[in-house]
Order: structure tokens, then sequence, then C-alpha cells
């Protein structure tokens, strides 16, 4: 579980949030862990505008969601992203250990173009050996 990983482990966490934010648009970048909770999180200007709770909610809604769609993937191959395009921002969700990274980005963003540079900074940010792979 992520939330005793090692110190070396934290300060990857660390630098990937904070590259994630280098991204024009991308205004939140969040690791959480499979409960929903917070390992690392960095903000631009908190245009969020939500409550510690309904973040917390937020994060807790999204980690169930992860859970059930990775509860397929033996079947239907394995789960790449979820997009969610909302009035005022579009979230992402990605896989990352047993958890997810959650980026929320400015809305009219062209999500298609965003998604390669995000996998990329993870590629680049986090050691290759730790990521996650799905065993059926």
């Amino acid at each position: 579980m992520l939330m005793s990983v090692s110190l070396e482990r934290t300060q990857e966490i660390s630098f990937l949030c904070k590259n994630l934010l280098s991204i024009e648009k991308i205004i939140c970048a969040s690791v959480v862990n499979n409960r929903g909770k917070i390992i690392e999180s960095e903000f631009k200007n908190n245009i969020l505008n939500l409550s510690d709770t309904e973040l917390e909610m937020l994060y807790m809604q999204r980690a169930l969601q992860t859970s059930m769609i990775k509860e397929l993937d033996c079947k239907l191959g394995k789960w790449s992203y979820t997009i969610t395009d909302r009035d005022f921002i579009v979230e992402i969700i990605i896989p990352f250990d047993d958890g997810m990274i959650f980026i929320a980005a400015e809305s009219g963003i062209k999500i298609h173009n965003l998604i390669p540079q995000i996998h990329e900074i993870i590629d680049a940010s986090i050691d290759i050996e730790t990521k996650e792979s799905v065993s059926c």
C-alpha cells in the first residue's frame, strides 16, 4: 500500500505532481490511494473551490470507481484512463500503483493531446519497475 512507501518513492510522487502542474491548463494533480486518501496533492490557485470534506468525498468516489473499473481488466483489457467532462473542469483519472492519479484541468482543454503529455511525465517521474501491471 502507498501509505508505507519509502522516502525515495514519496519524493518521486511529489515530483510527479509538481511536473503534472507544469502542463498548461492543469489546475490539480493528486496521487490517491485505493481508499480515496490523498498521498500527495498539488494545486494551482485553488480553482476547484472545494472544501476539504468535499475534496475527500470526490477522491473517495473516484477511488471506488477506479476499483470497480479494474475488476474487469482481465476480461476487457487494461484500463488506461477515465475522463469526466464537467462545465467548469475536466477530470482525468489514471491508474497508479494500487490507487490513481487524479488530474483536474480547465474546461475546453484538448484531452486527446493532453493524455500523451501526462503519460510522458509519469514515465519520466516514476521508476519504471514500480509501475502497475495487470496479472490475470
